[in-house]
């Protein structure tokens, strides 16, 4: 009877040690595939993440050209001059006063490029709310050459939002604004300014 018994407990001991083995065996499987799948999904997170964080380049959209709006200034001589009387040629408009250094500093260049490019290019240089008389005598004495209007009301000066003296606006042979530069212009600017127009010495 105690044999039967301990074969009993044998084999019930082998069955169980039979079974361990198998549920390890498994066990491993089960965590090999688990591992897998969860690399997996790891790979196809950081993949997704990758494509969402991805920043395209956009297309590089064109800026539309705005035409100069036409207006209408008395000269030095009362004789009425019109933007649009150039159309077919560059224009400088340049806003400045008398009393504004910066004004007074850059008129000779802006002069100095009026004589460079004479047939193609034309400087309104209107002049901001001040009287005739003074304007008229500092262009003598200067000796400047250039179309002197006057801006008596600051209507011009408002349409063309100036803001600050002097502001030079760059108007292409088109009629197109190409530029607009507040403050006082140095060499290199005008030259660029008048190279996007096609005017280069």
């Amino acid at each position: 009877m105690k044999k039967k018994e301990t074969f009993i407990n044998i084999g019930i001991l082998l069955a169980v040690v039979v079974l361990a083995v198998v549920l390890y065996l498994r066990w491993d499987n089960l965590m090999a595939i688990f591992s897998a799948s969860a690399e997996s999904s790891s790979e196809d997170a950081a993949i997704e993440m990758a494509e969402a964080t991805t920043t395209v380049e956009p297309e590089p959209e064109e800026i539309p050209k705005v035409l100069a709006e036409d207006f209408a200034l008395l000269n030095l001589d009362g004789e009425t001059v019109n933007l649009s009387d150039f159309r077919g040629k560059s224009v400088l408009i340049n806003f400045w006063a008398i009393w504004c250094p910066p004004c007074r500093n850059e008129l000779p260049l802006i002069q100095e490029y009026a004589d460079l490019f004479e047939d193609d290019l034309v400087v309104l240089a209107i002049n901001t709310a001040e009287d005739r008389t003074n304007v008229f005598h500092f262009a003598q004495e200067f000796d400047y050459d250039l179309t002197f209007l006057l801006d008596t009301s600051g209507e011009v000066a408002t349409k063309y939002r100036v803001r600050g003296l002097p502001t030079s606006y760059f108007i292409d042979a088109d009629g197109f604004i190409s530029g607009v530069y507040i403050g006082e212009l140095s060499e290199s600017l005008i030259a660029t300014y008048l190279a996007e127009m096609g005017l280069s010495k």
